[in-house]
């Protein structure tokens, strides 16, 4: 039971993450700027962390149901 929570919890704040930076997209490649990233790979280093962030929540979130 306890893991179960742990990978709602997890899943849910990945996905919270997710959808903010894409709710403030040039908010994300400012903070991409800011590590250090070269602004010609800023829109594809953004877009990355979006899709992984996405796909972690989504892996999290059906693992409890799919075993």
């Amino acid at each position: 039971m306890t893991i179960l929570v742990a990978r709602l919890l997890l899943g849910g704040m990945f996905a919270i993450a997710a959808l903010a930076k894409l709710a403030e997209r040039g908010g994300a490649r400012r903070a991409v700027v800011a590590f250090g990233v070269p602004r010609t790979a800023t829109p594809f280093v953004a877009s990355a962390i979006i899709a992984a962030e996405l796909g972690i929540a989504a892996l999290l979130l059906a693992g409890p149901w799919s075993s």
